[in-house]
């Protein structure tokens, strides 16, 4: 017995021939690999930190070069040992492994963004209804302003490696959730208020934004609106004065009355050089007094325009207002709540205020409580909208198919990157005993069945690796129950077994291995970020605006 399979294991792992390009093949396979493991680390920390939209683009893009860079590193080593057994020109060979990884990294990259792309817009109205309430409430685990019932989760954990993994693959696993948008209904109103409260940073640091630009605002009343505003009305107050100070110089002048027409010609010539413009057809002292007139009230308006310049307002500000005027005017009232981060729309923020003492009680009641409620309605609207309305062609189309997009890319790109990391991890194995033993697998459908088996065997071992004590839970142990079932009708199916096994597998290596990849990533990289930079986290929930056209327009 020993002997057959001594004879089995020499059929299979033969002597093979060794050159340079094996040791090439081994340091490329090295780097590959350094890069995929410390990408991998800063994909967990996008995939858990939800950041703005650009960054997780600029993530995915690595992540589909890097995928395509690996399928075409598996194709190098047939070129070389071609070259190696056939002795073809070095330099044709070069020229075609560089043409070939090309087309091949080109090809990855958009089969990559096309398969997201395909299942984005053959998503239906309901998946869609479904990931957009599925990413608020992933926003609102993260911001620690929802629990779930049967799985506690710690802020510390939700900040650890397994944590992070749990909210990328959580959409994907709640998704076959019996009933969820029942078990969702009552809990919806608190996880948008507590979404909202965390995006306008809490009522004490509301409160500290809305009495600095307050304060702001008062003195560029002061300083600058109000001496101009008065400065404009002495000189419109004055101006009959004025126009009869004109007058008499004129008579002084002899140019007034002027009743011939050379005389008339030098008077409109002497009043364009002041630049007061006159109706030449009727030019009695009524119309030099209102031409006067006009004069000082252009001059006062130019006047108090170059005055307030430094009042940054959209919409120009008229002379006269007094301060509740001011205040309540829709580019100032524009203008503050931008700087102070509340977006009130029609409603304004108040600058009389009671004692110090009281204010801020004030500010919460009729302020911020007011504002907050407004949202939380305003955004309950779309969470609780029929899912028909996010069928294409109707308002909320958009919103679902990005809040699906959302709950695809983390953990296709998780997959993609597990993927590629495993698959050279027994590459460079494999070439490393190549170099060691100067034997290697006699073909390569052998060495591909023995990378999977391999690769199959690793995660099965994470699976049960007590790394993490997220799948011990009950909540967890349930969505795996009803994961299974994904895409079939009561019983398990393939595609949900297979992601059940993946994300067990997923939430036990990473407390094991994102250590390694991270520390990789800030020594041999230097911390090379891949586009995304930590604090970036974007809004949880969009501009209200948008809500609010997407409702207001239920026709599209």
């Amino acid at each position: 017995m020993r002997i057959e399979g001594a004879r089995i294991l020499t059929r299979l792992w033969v002597k093979q021939p060794q050159g340079r390009w094996l040791v090439f093949m081994t340091l490329v396979t090295a780097v590959y690999l350094i890069v995929e493991c410390a990408f991998n680390s800063r994909l967990l920390d996008v995939v858990g930190g939800m950041p703005e939209h650009e960054a997780v683009e600029s993530v995915e893009r690595f992540g589909r070069l890097i995928s395509g860079f690996a399928v075409a590193l598996m194709l190098w080593p047939g070129f070389f040992i071609r070259r190696h057994r056939h002795g073809a020109n070095q330099a044709m060979m070069v020229l075609k492994l560089a043409l070939c990884s090309a087309a091949v990294i080109l090809l990855v990259y958009h089969s990559e963004k096309r398969l997201v792309d395909t299942l984005v817009d053959h998503s239906t109205p309901d998946s869609r209804y479904l990931a957009t309430n599925l990413g608020m409430v992933q926003h609102a685990l993260l911001l620690h302003s929802a629990t779930l019932d049967g799985l506690p989760l710690e802020r510390s954990q939700m900040n650890a490696p397994d944590g992070k993994a749990f909210l990328a693959i959580f959409p994907m696993l709640a998704v076959t959730t019996r009933d969820l948008d029942k078990k969702l209904h009552d809990n919806k109103a608190g996880m948008v208020r507590g979404i909202l409260d965390h995006d306008y940073g809490g009522l004490a640091a509301s409160y500290n934004r809305f009495i600095t630009t307050r304060r702001t605002w008062i003195e560029l009343y002061r300083q600058h609106y109000l001496p101009a505003s008065h400065d404009w009305q002495r000189r419109i107050e004055h101006s009959a004065e004025y126009g009869a100070e004109q007058l008499q110089d004129l008579r002084a002048r002899h140019l007034y009355p002027a009743h011939t027409p050379h005389r008339q010609a030098t008077l409109v010539q002497f009043l364009a050089k002041q630049g007061v413009v006159v109706n030449t057809r009727a030019l009695n002292e009524t119309a030099l007094l209102a031409a006067f007139a006009q004069q000082q009230r252009t001059l006062a308006d130019q006047t108090f325009a170059t005055a307030i310049r430094a009042i940054p307002v959209a919409s120009p500000l008229p002379p006269g207002l007094g301060r509740d005027g001011f205040f309540s005017h829709p580019g100032v009232q524009q203008r503050w709540q931008a700087q102070a981060g509340l977006e009130l729309g029609d409603d304004i923020l108040p600058v009389a205020l009671p004692t110090p003492a009281e204010a801020p009680a004030f500010f919460a009641r009729d302020v911020y409580g007011p504002l907050l409620n407004r949202h939380v309605a305003t955004w309950l609207m779309i969470f609780d909208a029929p899912p028909a309305t996010f069928a294409d062609g109707q308002p909320l189309a958009k919103l679902g198919k990005d809040s699906m997009r959302a709950l695809l890319v983390p953990p296709i790109a998780l997959a993609f990157s597990v993927t590629g990391a495993l698959v050279h991890v027994f590459k460079l194995l494999f070439f490393t005993l190549q170099l060691i033993y100067r034997r290697g697998f006699g073909h390569p459908v052998y060495k591909a069945v023995a990378i999977v088996s391999l690769a199959m065997t690793l995660l099965a071992t994470f699976t049960v690796l007590p790394s993490t004590t997220i799948t011990r839970e009950p909540l967890y142990r349930y969505f795996e129950q009803q994961g299974a079932l994904l895409g079939g009708s009561g019983q398990p199916t393939l595609a949900g077994d297979i992601t059940v096994f993946f994300a067990r597998s997923t939430l036990h290596a990473q407390p094991l291995v994102y250590p390694v990849f991270e520390s990789l990533r800030l020594t041999l990289l230097a911390g090379y970020e891949f586009g995304y930079h930590p604090g970036t986290r974007a809004r949880a929930l969009p501009d209200i605006s948008s809500a609010e056209s997407a409702m207001q327009h239920p026709d599209g």
